[in-house]
């Protein structure tokens, strides 16, 4: 694979500390969290996580993501 222009890497690190993306950032966490709760995998599901998604660039809402996959299996290795 070829990695990704450094500008998109640096402007993916930059969003995930900037204040004006703070609310684009929650909502798109939020989505994560509501779709792995749910486990509602289909279409629908990824059409709203998409549209939470459109303030992000790629690199961001995949370590967003990644955060969110492994919260989620941590909460189901520690029972109920």
């Amino acid at each position: 694979a070829i990695a990704a222009p450094a500008s998109n890497v640096l402007r993916s690190m930059l969003t995930l500390s900037d204040a004006s993306l703070a609310d684009a950032r929650k909502r798109y966490i939020e989505s994560l969290d509501a779709l792995l709760k749910e486990g509602d995998f289909g279409a629908k599901a990824g059409e709203s996580l998409q549209a939470s998604a459109d303030d992000l660039p790629m690199g961001a809402r995949q370590k967003l993501g990644l955060d969110a996959y492994y919260g989620w299996l941590l909460d189901l290795t520690e029972g109920p």
